[in-house]
């Protein structure tokens, strides 16, 4: 497909006109530009012509095309299947102007800076290591290298990445260790066993610098993926408060964070027993067990068939709000860019669908978001206020 048919099919999607075959088309095209997918939202306008409208006249000011889009106001309400389609095409079509004349960006989505309301950074890699005798070590400001030694159990930092090789001296001192990662970091870690870790922002694992015994135990608080290293003499455990789950080896993710309204563990390869008291599950791959907690008593459902790639959207680099209230995806916007959301006035939450890469400033994600009928404004302090429709 040409850029020619491209606009030709952009202004058939503007009209109303386009088919579903020819979406579909245009989709694919722009999916083949690169090596990688472009990851954009996928419906965050609730008026899909009022988006169009906006992003055409962002992609204008770089290509000096003309705008074949007509003013239409932005209605709050539901998005139809139809419509959700639409607006992802819109996107994909703003990205695929932006990539012809933005490549030398790392082949990056830019957009004008002077449109942002904010220039807040996206998290990143970083995280605070506090060692078995109170020291702590920030990871996100030192070089790779050796980061210490515990009775003979070298903690090496690499790559952005924190790797154990364990003592081989078995009289060695118990000793633990805790990784935390602030607000708007995430890091990875390698447990002396060859586990592998991966630390959302805002959450802690604390772990022993060499495991012992017939069992391998840590304990963490708000969200981490496991690679857990099998070994049936040694079944490992993961303590979140009160709810344990116990594995041999598998590949897991457990979203345990204290403002959600649940504990979700969710099982991508092997098979993994959650326990609290008296609750019990055994999951399958695919499969996730939801721990709620209330004073009238707690309880634990499974749930199949669960949107896998979405639980483990953070770790790939991604927001995927596929299904998310409004209240949702401002938590996980707190976590990352380390802002504290306020609401005023009466706020109806709605749902949203899409995704869009975590390694973008939080302008850009306040600009879809504003898409969809969002109102806010940002004040000093990093405080972003949600207010009425």
């Amino acid at each position: 497909m040409d850029q020619q048919r491209a606009y030709e099919l952009a202004d058939k999607w503007l009209k109303g006109t386009i088919t579903d075959a020819e979406m579909a088309a245009f989709s694919e095209y722009y999916n083949s530009l690169n090596d990688e997918e472009i990851v954009l939202p996928e419906n965050f306008a609730m008026h899909e012509t009022a988006l169009g409208n906006r992003i055409w006249a962002n992609v204008q000011e770089g290509t000096g095309m003309a705008s074949p889009v007509v003013d239409m106001p932005v209605h709050r309400r539901r998005l139809l299947p139809r419509i959700a389609v639409a607006a992802s095409i819109a996107l994909l079509l703003a990205a695929g102007a932006y990539l012809w004349i933005q490549q030398d960006r790392n082949r990056q989505l830019a957009i004008d800076n002077r449109l942002l309301p904010t220039q807040v950074p996206p998290g990143r890699e970083g995280a605070i290591l506090t060692l078995a005798d109170g020291r702590q070590v920030a990871l996100d400001s030192t070089g790779n290298g050796l980061v210490a030694d515990q009775e003979g159990t070298k903690v090496i930092l690499k790559d952005k990445q924190l790797v154990y090789e364990a003592s081989k001296n078995e009289a060695a001192a118990m000793a633990f260790n805790t990784m935390s990662t602030p607000v708007g970091r995430q890091f990875r870690l390698t447990l002396p066993d060859g586990t592998r870790v991966w630390l959302n922002s805002a959450s802690s694992i604390r772990y022993p610098a060499k495991f012992t015994g017939t069992e391998r135990k840590v304990t963490i608080t708000g969200e981490a993926y496991f690679e857990v290293i099998k070994d049936q003499t040694s079944p490992f455990r993961v303590l979140v408060n009160d709810m344990e789950v116990e594995v041999l080896g598998t590949s897991f993710n457990i979203n345990s964070y204290t403002n959600e309204n649940s504990m979700r563990t969710t099982l991508l390869d092997g098979s993994v027993r959650v326990k609290q008291h008296a609750l019990k599950a055994l999951l399958k791959p695919g499969q996730q067990a939801v721990l709620q907690q209330a004073s009238s008593g707690n309880s634990m459902d499974v749930k199949d068939e669960v949107d896998v790639q979405q639980v483990m959207a953070w770790k790939n680099g991604i927001f995927n709000f596929n299904g998310a209230d409004l209240f949702v995806v401002m938590r996980e916007l707190e976590r990352w860019y380390g802002i504290e959301v306020k609401y005023e006035g009466k706020i109806v939450p709605g749902l949203f669908f899409g995704k869009m890469s975590r390694n973008v400033n939080l302008g850009v994600v306040l600009e879809w978001l504003k898409g969809s009928g969002v109102n806010y404004r940002f004040e000093k302090g990093n405080k972003l206020i949600i207010i009425p429709s």
